[in-house]
């Protein structure tokens, strides 16, 4: 039978999911996991931030949070399409949002690198290009660069590869997933890539610890989304850490999703894993824990992961529909 229950090991660290409830859609919402009694904590909503309302039947304003400076991030699709952030300490104390110059058309995607903050993203218009703007740790806006041959409507993973501010955004268009080159100094790349995978959400991705020394070596970003011909999570390990493996695309099955994912690790030693993949079914936000153990097939050079559930967990917070998604943050 299968624990519904997380454990203490696998709840290190402070544990925070961000979304849209069904009773607030319109406002960021967060829960908690309380390591004392090990259980979720009640929902919390922000009201002063304002989400961007339905568009025809679906909300495409799910909120992004991460840690930076001490304090979370909170950033949202605001009504005008303009891009909200707000900051939250650990205490529950909240700023008033401040309303950036970006415009997208869904959730943005944060991501800190030498203590600038960069906003990848979908925009608005008519072809939706893939955009990225730079701010320093006061939030005043440093850059901002347009791919001139990529676009979406879904949102985006920025999939760091180098110690330098090099890496790769993966981006759903179409049915079809790319990635495309990114440089923190440079910008986007002129040409994409077709990564072989078929997908109808946006994407989410985690870094595994990995042993190089190994044959079996699982390290590396593994990008996680819903395939297109099931409803189950699937995942595709698109820098693998050993040059001499091949990944491939291999599915997760017992988790069906509805919409897109969020994954966060908390342990892996190298030889071992432990993640958490918080994902929509039948409008319930869930957690599933998950055991990964490395897996190469030397005959044809195939390197994968095995994905292990160990838990299916509700959360007890209902999701106002198919197109919303929780964002995960554990800051240890």
């Amino acid at each position: 039978m299968t624990d519904t229950r997380l454990n203490r090991k696998e709840a290190t660290g402070s544990l925070y999911v961000f979304f849209q409830s069904a009773d607030y859609p319109l406002s960021p919402s967060y829960i908690t996991f309380d390591t004392d009694a090990m259980a979720w904590g009640d929902p919390v909503t922000l009201p002063a931030m304002l989400l961007h309302d339905k568009e025809d039947i679906f909300y495409n304003s799910s909120p992004r949070a991460i840690y930076w400076n001490s304090q979370i991030y909170i950033f949202g699709r605001g009504p005008d399409n303009h891009v909200a952030v707000m900051t939250m300490t650990l205490d529950g104390a909240t700023s008033d949002p401040v309303t950036l110059n970006d415009q997208t058309c869904t959730a943005v995607t944060p991501y800190i690198w030498n203590n600038n903050l960069y906003i990848f993203y979908a925009g608005v218009g008519s072809s939706n290009p893939l955009c990225c703007t730079q701010y320093d740790a006061n939030l005043k806006m440093v850059t901002y660069w347009v791919a001139s041959n990529s676009q979406s409507t879904d949102p985006v993973s920025f999939v760091p590869t180098d110690s330098n501010g090099g890496g790769v955004v993966v981006y759903n268009s179409g049915s079809n997933l790319y990635q495309v080159n990114f440089s923190m100094s440079t910008g986007f790349s002129s040409n994409s890539a077709t990564l072989p995978i078929k997908i109808n959400f946006g994407t989410s991705y985690i870094t595994i610890p990995g042993d190089p020394g190994a044959d079996a070596d699982m390290g590396g970003d593994y990008v996680l989304f819903r395939d297109i011909a099931s409803s189950y999570v699937s995942c595709f390990g698109i820098m693998d850490d050993n040059p001499n493996h091949n990944s491939s695309v291999f599915q997760i099955e017992g988790i069906s999703a509805d919409a897109d994912l969020s994954a966060v690790l908390f342990y892996g030693d190298g030889k071992s894993a432990d993640i958490a993949i918080f994902y929509v079914d039948d409008l319930q936000l869930k957690v599933s824990g998950i055991h990964v153990t490395p897996n190469y097939n030397d005959n044809n050079n195939i390197f994968w992961a095995d994905f292990n559930i160990k838990i299916i967990q509700p959360t007890g917070v209902a999701m106002p529909d198919v197109n919303c998604s929780p964002c995960a943050l554990v800051i240890s």
